[in-house]
């Protein structure tokens, strides 16, 4: 069973609205579970053995509405705080592109690199919080969720103008594009 403790203004939750919430497995493949909320917790029950995601839809600060989820997680008694969860898969995910884009290697003044840079720093930051103080961390989490979010964006907009400026240079641009 997985359990992510979630907060609200610095306290456990009274309600959550647990929409549209799922289970990964593996390959990020559906797994058969049930995802409910109880004082301050979403509970994760699974039908099926191994680690596992969970997936749900959100508010994520300016990002609006979006569906994220955390990455595979081994089942334990102790509740892992969502927002920490949340943040480390989106960051796995931004490393994960930058490496599939060969885009690693771009200067740190770049302002994608320093978009990921504040993320990671504010995602350090909500790790070493979350023994200690785990509504501050969760928030500091939340702030580095929304930071890697927008860092995504702004990656997948250098990606598609570095690989147009390519296209354009090789003379590999269709005539009518649309």
């Amino acid at each position: 069973m997985l359990k992510f403790l979630v907060f609200e203004d610095g306290r456990l939750a009274a309600g959550y609205p647990v929409r549209n919430a799922y289970l990964l497995g593996a390959g990020n493949h559906p797994m058969r579970g049930r995802v409910s909320f109880e004082s301050g917790t979403i509970v994760c029950e699974k039908r099926e053995h191994g680690s596992a995601a969970l997936a749900l839809q959100q508010r994520v600060g300016g990002c609006g509405e979006l569906t994220v989820q955390t990455c595979l997680l081994p089942d334990r008694e102790e509740p892992y705080l969502l927002g920490v969860e949340l943040a480390r898969h989106r960051l796995m995910v931004l490393y994960a592109k930058l490496e599939d884009w060969a885009l690693f290697d771009l200067p740190r003044e770049n302002p994608v690199m320093r978009g990921i840079e504040a993320a990671r720093r504010l995602f350090i930051d909500a790790l070493c919080r979350q023994r200690q103080d785990p509504p501050e961390a969760d928030r500091v989490a939340r702030q580095c969720l929304v930071a890697a979010i927008h860092s995504s964006e702004e990656l997948a907009l250098l990606h598609a103008e570095t690989m147009l400026a390519r296209r354009k240079a090789a003379g590999t641009l269709p005539r009518r594009p649309i």
